[in-house]
């Protein structure tokens, strides 16, 4: 019988990561917020790491708009992902430019 090849889980936590739909940002003294703008495999890469968040947050939900996503690499915060990344990122992908208006 052979077995159809799969990712494997590299840690004891990846395997739960598949189950969470969403992930939180927790602050130090135990609140909680919602990063909405910021696609879940970014979040899912930085589980359990120190992070900091720029954006701006909801005045009825815990939630916030992210700009910037910093995440503690030992010797400090490093930018990983920022609204010009993504938009970066998709320019590249569909091979557009700014300038054509998403036109291919």
């Amino acid at each position: 019988m052979r077995l159809p090849r799969r990712n494997l889980p590299t840690d004891r936590l990846d395997p739960h990561l598949v189950f969470e739909r969403d992930f939180v940002v927790q602050t130090d003294d135990g609140n909680y917020y919602f990063i909405t703008n910021l696609d879940r495999a970014v979040k899912a890469r930085h589980v359990l790491k120190m992070v900091r968040v720029e954006g701006e947050k909801s005045p009825k939900f815990n939630a916030i708009n992210a700009s910037e996503l910093w995440v503690n690499e030992g010797g400090g915060y490093k930018v990983i992902w920022n609204k010009r990344m993504e938009e970066e990122a998709r320019r590249l992908l569909l091979g557009t430019t700014p300038s054509d208006g998403g036109q291919q």
